[in-house]
């Protein structure tokens, strides 16, 4: 799944943590609980070394440690983490350079092909995610709150923004909300706080996800109808792969590793589609992509901030918080805007912007989690 989601250079088994073994960080995700899986198979020095220097971020720090020589010691981990998302941010514009190339060159109908990713594609990497062996959704209830709120007080926010600026409320507020916690998320959270607390990175995609394709539909149309909604494919999903994280029920090894294969081919499209719609896009749009790029991320740790310590959360969870808030406008939500007719020329440029900022706010949200 990981490599969908845009870490290719990880090992297809997991990081390492033993001589002679290493554990899947979806085994891991349930850490919190004392369950990990041992599974047999060469150990990832690298991401050892990443893990574990990032590791007194992710304990109770002691007051003295904080101030310059901190954030001095944490500095290669932050060299590591540019370098990471530089990772995944070059192969999303080469992607939607391609597809504004074919856009020009072919200007081709998407409705088809918009359909395909959020009915089938979609829904099958949504689910694969959430039924991964090793992730227990109880083990992450307080942090499932923490974002729903986050997500709520972003769309209050991004409300007041779009009536600030004269913006249509249908376009911004769902880019403010919903944030890329898949291709870039996930990733991300395994390298800054390893794998014994990649459970948390899960869990907020789960509810953000669930979210997503419920209320920020109906924000982005109001003629996108609550019935409809309920029994999308992606809603389905979302549910099944709930039921299955909380009951340990899941389809064989061999079902999911097709399921995630054809998850896989999810991300390429929806950049090939968001290139193509860069297409229609006007000069004037431009300052409105920029409000969504930078509306998103902070907006996320203006709510953040406070909420992370007023619930009292454990030092690997309010990071987790605090990056799932930092993170750009999610791709997914350029999608349901083309499939509602909701200005997607607009968002698209709100996408592609706000990931080229995340070079900005990533670190800067680590820094304050630190």
């Amino acid at each position: 799944m990981l490599r969908a989601l845009g870490a290719a250079d990880l090992p297809a088994g997991g990081p390492g943590h033993a001589a002679g073994g290493f554990h899947d960080p979806r085994d891991a995700a349930a850490t919190g609980a004392g369950r990990t899986h041992p599974r047999p198979g060469p150990a990832s020095a690298e991401l050892d070394r990443l893990h574990d220097g990032f590791r007194p971020g992710l304990q109770e720090p002691d007051p003295r440690a904080r101030g310059p020589a901190a954030l001095a010691r944490q500095r290669p981990f932050l060299m590591e983490l540019l370098q990471r998302i530089g990772q995944i941010i070059v192969p999303v514009f080469f992607i939607v350079g391609v597809g504004y190339w074919y856009g020009r060159k072919a200007n081709p109908d998407l409705t088809s092909f918009n359909r395909i990713i959020l009915d089938v594609l979609a829904p099958v990497l949504v689910y694969s995610a959430l039924a991964a062996r090793g992730f227990h959704l109880q083990d992450h209830l307080l942090l499932l709150a923490g974002g729903t709120l986050l997500i709520a007080g972003s769309g209050l926010i991004g409300w007041a923004l779009a009536r600030v600026a004269g913006a249509e409320p249908r376009t911004l507020v769902p880019v403010v909300m919903f944030n890329n916690c898949g291709n870039m998320g996930l990733p991300l959270a395994l390298l800054a706080f390893g794998p014994a607390n990649f459970g948390a990175a899960v869990a907020l995609f789960s509810i953000s996800n669930l979210i997503h394709f419920s209320v920020g539909a109906r924000i982005t149309s109001a003629k996108a109808r609550t019935r409809d909604l309920l029994l999308s494919p992606l809603m389905v999903a979302t549910m099944l792969g709930f039921l299955s994280a909380w009951s340990s029920v899941r389809p064989p090894e061999v079902i999911l590793s097709g399921m995630k294969l054809l998850g896989e081919a999810m991300l390429p499209m929806m950049l090939l589609a968001l290139g193509v719609r860069l297409t229609a896009l006007r000069r004037e749009s431009i300052a409105l992509g920029l409000l969504g790029a930078f509306g998103r991320p902070v907006a996320g740790l203006m709510v953040a901030l406070p909420l992370a310590w007023g619930l009292d959360l454990a030092a690997g969870a309010r990071g987790q918080l605090l990056l799932f808030a930092a993170l750009p406008p999610a791709v997914l939500q350029f999608m349901l805007a083309e499939r509602y007719h909701q200005e997607p020329e607009k968002v698209a440029a709100m996408v592609l912007l706000g990931n080229a900022l995340a070079v900005v706010f990533i670190p800067l949200a680590l820094v304050l989690a630190l």
